[in-house]
């Protein structure tokens, strides 16, 4: 039965993200840890990763308006946070438990938003307006030995994310989405007018 959304038509996005489901290729301090292909993921492929600590990637990218988006799910640990340095922190630290934001900061923070996409699972984003150094993915705050699971990582130039684009690399670009409909289609009769 489902609901139905109606068309999803989106403009040209760019993923920079290069390994959005392979976060073991990440950077890791502070106890941080991946370990590849540990549960189910939103696209319903055992391609999720279990992390724990700070995982991250280095970046050098200019000033503009970008938005960070990352799914996760509770396993032991139940916080995570979603991070982007530019160069201040600027974060959201989530329960995964219900998907409310724990706390936000970071001056250069524009917005955020936790959506519930269904078995456990949150999108998690941030929007930033500033230069980016890291991109940042932090398992369980509270306790640092208690996991995480992450998945479908995505850093794209605008004001909201879009649909997830994955990654396995390079950055990969989504085209404009085009739609269009016959008049024949719409079941208009020319004869009864």
């Amino acid at each position: 039965e489902g609901n139905c959304l109606g068309l999803l038509v989106e403009e040209a996005r760019t993923n920079l993200v290069t390994q959005s489901e392979n976060l073991t290729t990440w950077s890791k301090t502070a106890g941080g840890a991946v370990v590849a292909n540990q549960t189910i993921a939103p696209d319903g492929t055992q391609t999720a990763d279990e992390i724990v600590g700070v995982v991250y990637k280095a970046a050098n990218i200019g000033s503009d308006t970008r938005s960070f988006s990352v799914y996760l799910k509770a396993n032991a640990g139940t916080t995570a946070q979603v991070r982007i340095d530019s160069p201040a922190f600027n974060r959201i630290t989530v329960d995964l438990t219900d998907g409310s934001v724990i706390s936000s900061t970071g001056s250069s923070l524009d917005s955020y938003d936790v959506v519930d996409v269904g078995n456990g699972w949150y999108r998690c984003h941030i929007v930033v307006t500033g230069s980016i150094n890291n991109y940042v993915i932090i398992g369980e705050v509270n306790n640092a030995s208690h996991t995480v699971y992450a998945w479908g990582a995505q850093l794209e130039q605008g004001f909201f994310p879009t649909s997830y684009i994955p990654t396995s690399g390079s950055a990969v670009t989504r085209s404009t989405d085009v739609a269009s409909l016959a008049v024949s289609e719409f079941g208009y009769n020319q004869d009864q007018f």
